[in-house]
């Protein structure tokens, strides 16, 4: 994966950066880059404040050494995860019981390597969720162990923080809810500690929001999907921003809400950042609430049309019919 430079980075932080939009739907899905961003806007937070700006630039060498740490510590990540991508496919290949010892013999207790095991996680999960969470919990036991003098505090802590949150939703993957609950709740408290850590809130919500709803607590979960929406949508990221708009009108449907599940669903159907696949799912919701309105002919008019885009895309019609 290409990664942005610290100078692309700290110009988004600063509200500079003329590929806004590209930088904020890359580090949606790059741990690497949104962690650098946020110690970026940490640092460009701390510009703005007087206190700084009243000294005399000769009194200030916290802020240049801070800036000069932050160019060089993701480079040093990226090595470490590129060794660490080889570490962790040895470590799979040998037995279980084995796995910790055999990373920290090897230099294990990095950033990189946290990355490397939540990386693998990802690309086993479907085919082997058992062992996507032995390798979520060897990652949280690595990341907690992570010297806090080792690397800026604030990417300790988040480095912390995802390892948790990837281990709660492998966790609510496997129906343990009640384990997902307690290790979610720990993500966010890790994300709590991270200046301008809002965007990463949100996300902690989107996954407490599935474990909630599992749990019967569809209210709360309701609530939760909709304040992260707000945050996506504060952040310029409308992707995710309607798929948590989607989350909460599921919910909403769940709980017989099937108006206000028909209005949340009807906001992003048009939204040209719907991607096609969650665009035709939203088709074939909008039926559902057709029918459970009693509305007959548009129900059958979105199902039909639902039915026509699944397999204009390859999908088997049959996912449409409810």
């Amino acid at each position: 994966m290409i990664h942005y430079d610290d100078e692309a980075l700290l110009m988004y932080a600063e509200g500079t950066s003329p590929i806004r939009e590209d930088i904020t739907a890359h580090v949606a899905h790059c741990v690497q880059c949104a962690e650098m961003l946020s110690a970026h806007q940490e640092l460009s937070a701390l510009l703005r404040t007087a206190e700084v700006w009243e000294q005399p630039p000769a009194a200030t060498p916290a802020v240049v050494a801070r800036s000069r740490e932050l160019s060089g510590v993701g480079r040093r990540i990226d090595e470490e995860q590129a060794i660490a991508i080889a570490k962790v496919a040895e470590m799979l290949a040998s037995p279980q019981r084995w796995w910790k010892t055999k990373l920290m013999r090897e230099d294990g207790l990095t950033i990189g390597v946290v990355r490397a095991l939540l990386d693998r996680m990802r690309s086993i999960l479907a085919k082997a969720p058992l062992q996507a969470l032995d390798v979520t919990t060897i990652a949280v036991e690595i990341a907690d162990d992570l010297p806090i003098t080792a690397y800026p505090s604030d990417i300790v802590f988040s480095a912390r923080a995802h390892a948790w949150r990837d281990h709660a939703y492998v966790l609510s993957f496997l129906g343990r809810f009640s384990e997902a609950l307690q290790a979610i709740d720990r993500a966010d408290d890790l994300f709590q500690q991270i200046a301008l850590s809002n965007y990463e809130l949100a996300r902690v919500d989107l996954v407490r929001a599935t474990i909630l709803r599992s749990l019967d607590r569809v209210d709360e979960a309701v609530m939760v999907s909709q304040r992260a929406s707000q945050t996506f949508l504060e952040f310029g990221d409308r992707v995710r921003y309607i798929n948590a708009q989607g989350t909460a009108a599921a919910m909403l449907f769940q709980k017989r809400a099937g108006r206000e599940a028909l209005e949340t669903w009807e906001s992003v159907i048009d939204d040209p950042a719907i991607e096609d696949m969650t665009r035709v799912m939203v088709t074939n919701n909008l039926a559902m609430c057709y029918r459970e309105l009693g509305d007959y002919d548009r129900a059958v008019d979105h199902l039909s049309r639902a039915i026509a885009e699944y397999e204009m895309l390859g999908v088997p019609a049959e996912h449409a019919r409810g």
